[in-house]
């Protein structure tokens, strides 16, 4: 990988925006998207539901989630709330409990068990990719 920073005059004087550019090789690339499929298929294998969401929508389920909740396809959950999952008193309350965890990165709620439209045991884990 390669890094270029461009630095260029903005606004009033002495005011500069600089953009940080990466550029990966074509091999790195495929290294790259290569481990993203082995990690999506092993959490497809996973007998455990696992939901990815990004700005509080879903945005993947593995097969587990699938059967657990009675969906047949994961294109009836992506681009769902995550709260479609959850019992009705706790989805109401679920952006409340994400705002306050993003200002604050108090968990009170995340790593803890709690329940979901199914009676089963969720945990919750914060997961940024590096």
């Amino acid at each position: 990988m390669s890094l270029t920073i461009s630095v260029s005059p903005c606004g009033e004087p002495g005011e500069y925006i600089a953009i940080l550019y990466s550029r990966f090789n074509e091999e790195a690339r495929k290294k790259v998207e290569s481990e993203r499929r082995d990690i999506s298929a092993a959490l497809q294998m996973l007998s455990e539901p696992v939901i990815m969401m990004r700005d509080r929508r879903i945005v993947s389920v593995n097969a587990a989630t699938l059967l657990m909740f009675g969906f047949d396809s994961e294109d009836e959950l992506v681009g769902q709330p995550v709260t479609v999952l959850m019992p009705t008193d706790q989805a109401l309350a679920h952006d409340s409990y994400l705002d306050r965890y993003e200002q604050t990165g108090e968990k009170r709620i995340i790593g803890s068990p709690r329940g979901a439209r199914r009676p089963c045991p969720a945990r919750t884990r914060p997961c940024w990719p590096g």
